[in-house]
């Protein structure tokens, strides 16, 4: 370089006359003081540095004239105010090669190459250019290659506080071996790029960072630039920012095929390798915007495929494409595809992130990776990105994730070739336990795949997820294990809440894959007013499956008002064994299910639970309004069923809820409405009707535990539940109820409604098991109830402990004995209070006794018997003690 002296000249004045008008004094006007450019136009190709004319104007020269204001070899002084140097027309196409160092420019100058296609090689010896000014440079219109500096700025080094301008510019093969920026260092005032293209720049110190750029401090602002195949081998493949404010508009950071990206830590130098494209070191309020731009088939070999922010900084990308760009970090925090964001704000808005991978062992966010900080993505297509861990899409350690009206799409956690380490949240994966808040508001999450885990979302404990107004729907989770699936959503823990969304489509497919709309373990899951639909899963849970913890529907269909809406546990051929098709609680450690309001309609469960399934020590409350209808369970065994609930030793509690038209279809299925297997059920201000079961228990069927019926409505009129409908019946018992416990199960219906239920063979109404009790009582009424050739039209006990007291039972019938109550040996009965009438049978219209029996101020009138005993029939091995009870119209008789 050479020292640079600014010399001053003088402009001279002008002035002139001019005639204003024929009737006006003569005037004088000044003219302003102008100053014009001094303008070189160079025709040699040599570096000269002599400072003897020779007939050619070297570039050299130009530009120390221009430096010194003073004539040089054969270029002449340069001008105080800014001077501009051209090439000449013969110099198209041809290359000056530096010998002599770099330029040094420190005045207001401008470069300009236009149509020549001028190269300027800096022969791998120095920089081309060294800006150092106050002033405007610009530098417009030609090729730098060869640059190499063991300091920063292969290329170019700014700095100052004058403003730069690097228009129409080729950066190809330049070299910084210290800090970075391959091709420029900027540490300057304002810096604009436009037009241009940067190629294969390196920085290769052993922490070189920006292959192609890097921003010390200063703002720089590229517009239509390309940046490919540009290498650093710490971070920012292309670019590197540490402090002050970058742009990049209508502009692409690597390009359509792996070879144009940028590479940050290629193989054997990386250090750590981190944001190939772009990335960003400093915390200073640091602030990078992407604008109309394209991030393509970057590489990096740890974090931020893409794009790197930093904590403290924020990064903008609008109305962009991040695609194809791949992370190869190996453990669980590395990754992030497409961006990775360490603790700063990062929005992403009207862009297309598509294709990230991380593939590093337990490399997670395919598309992002956000640990700690802001990520905001608004109108954005996440679409078939790639992690082999977790996040397919987006994966977040702490902070918060905010995501509106955007699309997620057919991306992967976890492919099935071997690499899938495990697979979990094919959108998203939360890792963080210290109060991440997760947010999807008005967006699809659609198509996508977990190999384990979460094939949508899935969340840590610790952590918040909300989703509003959205729909996730068509994912898949592939985990085999019973503790494995959430094809929509995965809880892990956390707190999941979910308002007016649609959940349908999704499937856990594994082997014993559960839950295939949402699987929560421990934590919490709300959904209000949402629809969880056509979910399906292997095991259990074809909605939902719920291991501890909490969940709460509220005004929330599970299921849907079609067939094909339904959830299904256990599809035909992969069933395993297929419980809960709405709903299965695996939890025994106090497990709460809380149902108010809403629909749990259509779904199938391949044994049991066609609708709902509660597990021993957990409680399900099911109020507020709920209908639980055309749900199926087809289980064949005789302890399988329970075509809207199963409660599998549990406690139940129905209130103010519908259970209709459910069924038990398998060969001895049971309980087409309840099935419940030891445990407590009480049911207030209900109806359970028109439900079917092919084996026994149309409406309920129990096996041992606690039944209580308050206030409700077992049948009704014209749709009364059914036992062994024709063609089907095996052997179709209890229509409206039934007991197979004989281990002290307890039945208690009070101030209720048993009525129009029909059993194939016995107790139409209710039918009780030896060693069980049942208590009817307190105003409630056993009527129209059905039984075939083995009696009990209303109430049928087989050796059990039958208790009837101020009740009425009316108008049941049957075509074997007992019209109204029907009482085999072994059993011991007590009517107390109770009117018994209108009923018919064979013999006993209101009560065949074969039991150990009392009878107390109660009324048998207008019951007929086709044989004998109108009122009572009492079989020899029967004992009845009757008292203060009177008869009327009995026919043929009152007695036997």
């Amino acid at each position: 370089m050479y020292p640079m002296k600014k010399l001053k000249s003088s402009a001279s004045k002008t002035s002139v006359s001019r005639n204003r008008s024929a009737n006006k004094r003569l005037a004088y006007e000044g003219l302003e003081h102008r100053n014009l450019l001094a303008t070189f136009v160079v025709n040699s190709i040599i570096d000269d540095v002599s400072g003897v004319p020779d007939g050619n104007l070297t570039l050299r020269e130009a530009v120390i004239a221009a430096e010194t204001n003073a004539a040089f070899g054969d270029a002449a002084a340069g001008d105080l105010d800014g001077d501009r140097i051209e090439f000449d027309s013969s110099l198209a196409d041809q290359t000056i090669v530096l010998s002599n160092g770099e330029f040094a420019i420190s005045d207001d100058l401008r470069i300009f190459g236009g149509d020549r296609n001028v190269t300027i090689n800096a022969g791998g010896l120095d920089r081309a250019f060294s800006i150092d000014s106050t002033e405007q440079v610009v530098l417009r219109g030609f090729n730098i290659t060869g640059g190499m500096t063991v300091g920063e700025g292969g290329a170019i080094s700014i700095t100052g506080a004058g403003s730069t301008t690097l228009n129409e510019l080729n950066f190809t093969a330049n070299v910084a071996m210290g800090a970075g920026g391959g091709a420029i260092v900027s540490t300057a005032n304002s810096v604009a790029i436009l037009n241009s293209t940067f190629d294969q720049n390196i920085a290769s110190g052993a922490s070189g960072s920006g292959g192609a750029l890097l921003v010390n401090s200063g703002d720089v602002a590229i517009t239509n630039a390309n940046f490919m195949a540009n290498v650093a081998n710490r971070a920012g493949g292309a670019i590197e920012i540490v402090d002050g404010s970058i742009s990049i508009n209508e502009s692409t950071l690597g390009g359509d095929t792996l070879a144009d990206g940028n590479i940050a830590g290629p193989a054997g130098t990386a250090a750590p390798g981190n944001g190939g494209a772009l990335h960003v070191t400093g915390s200073m309020n640091t602030s990078v915007v992407v604008l109309n731009s394209s991030v393509l088939n970057n590489v990096a070999a740890s974090e931020g495929g893409g794009l790197w922010n930093q904590s403290g900084s924020s990064m903008l990308v609008k109305d962009s494409t991040v695609s194809n760009n791949i992370a190869m970090g190996a453990d669980a925090d590395t990754g992030g595809g497409g961006i990775f964001n360490n603790g700063g704000t990062t929005r992403v808005r009207g862009s297309v992130v598509e294709g990230n991978i991380a593939n590093g062992t337990s490399g997670s966010g395919g598309g992002f990776l956000s640990t700690d900080g802001l990520l905001s993505i608004i109108d954005t297509t996440i679409i078939s990105n790639i992690a082999n861990r977790a996040g397919g899409g987006i994966e977040i350690i702490d902070g918060d994730l905010y995501v509106g009206a955007s699309t997620l799409n057919s991306n992967i956690a976890g492919v099935l070739d071997g690499s899938a380490n495990p697979g979990n949240g094919g959108a998203l994966h939360v890792s963080g336990t210290d109060g991440t808040n997760s947010s999807f508001v008005d967006s699809t999450i659609a198509g996508n795949f977990a190999a384990r885990e979460g094939g949508g979302l899935w969340n840590q404990s610790g952590s918040s997820l909300f989703v509003r107004g959205s729909s996730i729907v068509n994912n898949e989770a592939g985990g085999d294990s019973a503790d494995d699936g959430g094809g929509g959503i995965f809880n892990n823990g956390g707190t999941t809440r979910v308002r007016a969304t649609d959940i349908s489509g999704n499937i856990a497919s594994g082997t014993s894959g559960s839950g295939g709309g949402v699987f929560s373990t421990d934590g919490i899951f709300y959904a209000n007013e949402s629809t969880i639909s056509a979910n399906s899963a292997n095991r259990a849970g074809g909605g939902i499956e719920v291991i501890d913890g909490r969940v709460v529907l509220l005004d929330t269909m599970l299921g849907g008002t079609a067939e094909a809406d339904g959830n299904i546990a256990g599809p035909a051929g992969t069933a395993a064994p297929g419980n809960g098709g709405g709903l299965h609680v695996s939890g025994a450690s106090e497990t709460l299910t809380i149902i108010n309001g809403g629909t749990v309609a259509n779904n199938v469960a391949a044994s049991e639970g066609g609708g709902l399934w509660n597990q021993s020590g957990s409680t399900m409350t099911v109020d507020g309004g709920t209908v639980i209808e055309d749900n199926v369970a087809l289980g064949a065994g005789a302890d399988n069923g329970g075509g809207g609930l199963f409660n599998n030793g549990g406690r139940l509690s129905i209130k103010d809820a519908t259970i209709v038209n459910n069924s038990a279809t398998g060969a001895s299925g049971s309980g087409g409405g309840i099935f419940s297997t030891d445990g407590l059920v009480t049911v207030e201000d209900s109806t359970i009707s028109a439900n079917i079961a092919n084996r026994a228990g149309g409406g309920v069927e129990l096996i041992d535990g606690t039944f209580l019926m308050f206030d409700s409505i077992l049948g009704g009129a014209g749709s009364g539940n059914v036992a062994g409908p024709e063609g089907t019946a095996a052997p179709g018992n209890g229509g409206g109820l039934h007991v197979s416990g004989m281990s002290g199960t307890y039945v208690g219906i009070d101030g209720s409604i048993v009525n129009d239920n029909v059993a194939g063979n016995e107790g139409g109404g209710l039918w009780i098991q030896s060693g069980s009790t049942l208590a009817v009582r307190n105003g409630t009424t056993v009527g129209y109830n059905t039984a075939g050739l083995g009696g009990g039209g209303g109430l049928f006990s087989n050796g059990g402990t039958l208790n009837v007291m101020g009740s009425t039972v009316v108008n049941n019938n049957t075509t074997g004995n007992g019209g109204g109550v029907k009482a085999i040996a072994g059993s011991t009965t007590r009517i107390d209070s109770t009117a018994v009438g209108y009923n018919s049978a064979l013999s006993g219209g209101g009560f065949a006794n074969d039991s150990m029996a009392t009878v107390r101020d109660s009324f048998f009138a207008n019951n007929e018997a086709t044989v004998e005993g109108g009122g009572i029939f009492t079989d020899v091995n029967g004992d009845l003690d009757i008292a203060t009870t009177g008869f009327f119209g009995n026919t043929p008789n009152d007695q036997n």
